[in-house]
């Protein structure tokens, strides 16, 4: 009996250790399951505060970027000088003063965005421009809001980079201007971190401003700062309160001026530009030119010509032909008779650019199909010689202004990836203007409408009457002049401007021709109620 209990008990103590070992393992098994979810898998975001002694403090990590996202918020509130959020991959995914790298990709690949401003697909490329303002991340963080030449666009992180603003070490230039005796001169960066890729634009004289500045920012050119921080800060409020010209935005008038105007010189002032002043005295027969000649040699009669039938002014077609054709001289102008790089896109420029008969040809084009028909017309796409405007308005076609423009409005939004084509274009003008005497300068009577606006322009100063087209929904956009009348009382104001309008009116002024083959100044006008103007 004793041994069959000394047996029993033997045998219980053996369970007793059995299922203690077993609970032993699954508690180790559960303690250690434990310890690799929440310890040893790495975090996906590290929040941390980039300070100005370029030093990088650590303060949290997070699984999930809106965790992450309050944290980086909290330290913004708290005072801390550069809070952001960093990806597992070391990627900066938001950050309080970030500048955009666009450069992230071969010159003959345009980067594409959605305009925040027009609603609509836009492109650029970082080799003529390699910088945008950052503005925010989206809840996702997958996506960033910026700033470049005027317009304001979301694209997917991972199209570009973002970095912190004051990261000198990384970035060797960027995007700003100076101003020195009233001479306006932006400095473009082409390469964020190339100190010697630069190149610089004038832009005009300050007109609200007579003291001088080494650097100033500006993603718009309207409106300055003296630091970046202040920039963006205003960027995001959708202000201009920090701005040193806060109550007088400015407009550089070659780049706002519509190329529907004309130009006061004759064909023989431009023929004695090309070979007097730029000593060009012969066309080339083959590529290269010799250093004497150009395809612009004895094409002044051309160029009025084409202002006269179409109605878009000879000089600006002439600073876009030197623009786009190194002065009459590029490969496409010598072998091709293009001297406005119509269809020459940057993956095959050579390739794929228009050729013409003659350089005339060319001209006409330009000024007719491109212009006139095109990038002029806000009808532009309908084949039907009866149209209303509704149909118009409806388009997403290549019309957002006459003037040569920036990103945010102009042809510059459609014509050219380059985001300062237009003030290069515009830089051009001046130029050509001074050197013949400055008679086109402020010639014409321009205003401006600021905020994104869908303006009607009417046949009468009244609000019942017909709607000839729709200025749809671009910023800053320019508008010529003619008269200012009285009309109907809006919002407490009877004040009515009679503008030039970008589009050709029919003879009974009751629509658009959506497919014209001239320009009749006197006839084509419309007007705009005052308040679309601040």
């Amino acid at each position: 009996m004793k041994n069959e209990r000394k047996k029993r008990i033997v045998k219980q103590k053996k369970l007793l250790l059995q299922h203690q070992a077993i609970f032993a393992v699954v508690v180790c098994g559960i303690f250690f399951f434990l310890i690799f979810k929440y310890h040893s898998l790495p975090d996906h975001y590290r929040i941390v505060v980039f300070e100005q002694n370029q030093t990088i403090t650590t303060v949290k990590f997070a699984n999930d970027y809106k965790t992450a996202m309050h944290i980086m918020n909290k330290k913004i509130e708290e005072g801390a000088f550069n809070p952001a959020i960093i990806k597992d991959d070391n990627q900066i995914v938001a950050i309080k003063y970030g500048l955009v790298n666009l450069k992230t990709k071969e010159c003959t690949q345009n980067t594409y965005y959605t305009s925040e401003l027009s609603n609509k697909k836009n492109y650029t490329n970082a080799c003529y421009g390699g910088d945008a303002a950052y503005l925010e991340t989206d809840e996702k963080g997958e996506n960033i809001r910026f700033k470049i030449s005027g317009d304001i666009g979301w694209i997917p992180l991972k199209e570009v980079e973002l970095l912190n603003a004051f990261d000198y070490n990384t970035i060797k230039s960027q995007n700003y201007y100076q101003i020195q005796n009233k001479k306006i001169t932006h400095f473009v960066t082409k390469d964020i971190k190339d100190s010697k890729k630069v190149m610089k634009i004038g832009v005009g004289e300050s007109n609200f401003t007579n003291e001088n500045y080494d650097r100033l920012y500006s993603y718009d050119g309207h409106y300055f700062y003296l630091n970046y921080q202040d920039m963006i800060d205003d960027y995001r409020m959708n202000s201009n309160h920090k701005s040193i010209n806060k109550d007088q935005p400015y407009y550089y008038y070659y780049q706002y001026l519509s190329h529907r105007s004309k130009t006061s010189y004759l064909s023989t002032d431009i023929n004695w530009y090309i070979q007097n002043y730029l000593g060009f005295y012969s066309a080339p027969t083959q590529y290269p030119p010799n250093e004497y000649q150009s395809k612009l040699f004895d094409q002044g009669s051309y160029f009025l010509r084409a202002q006269n039938n179409y109605g878009v002014n000879a000089l600006m077609m002439l600073a876009v032909a030197i623009n786009e054709s190194n002065f009459g001289r590029s490969q496409i102008a010598v072998e091709k008779n293009n001297l406005f790089g119509h269809a020459a896109y940057d993956i095959a420029p050579g390739e794929n650019a228009n050729g013409y008969q003659n350089v005339a040809d060319s001209i006409n084009v330009h000024a007719n199909i491109f212009l006139n028909q095109g990038f002029l017309n806000p009808c532009e796409g309908i084949g039907t010689e009866s149209v209303t405007s509704k149909q118009c308005f409806e388009l997403n076609n290549r019309y957002a202004g006459g003037h040569f423009g920036d990103k945010a409005s102009g042809i510059n939004v459609k014509y050219a990836s380059d985001p300062y084509w237009g003030e290069k274009s515009a830089n051009l003008y001046e130029s050509i203007d001074a050197i013949l005497g400055s008679e086109d300068y402020n010639k014409y009577n321009i205003k401006i409408i600021q905020t994104p606006k869908n303006v009607e322009v009417k046949t009468n100063p009244t609000n019942k009457s017909n709607v000839l087209y729709y200025i749809n929904g671009y910023s800053n956009f320019p508008i010529i002049i003619l008269d200012e009348v009285e009309g109907e009382v809006i919002d407490g104001s009877n004040k009515w401007y009679k503008i030039q309008s970008d589009p050709q009116i029919n003879d009974l002024r009751t629509q658009v021709i959506p497919k014209p083959n001239e320009y009749n100044f006197k006839n084509s006008y419309g007007y705009i109620h005052s308040s679309y103007i601040k």
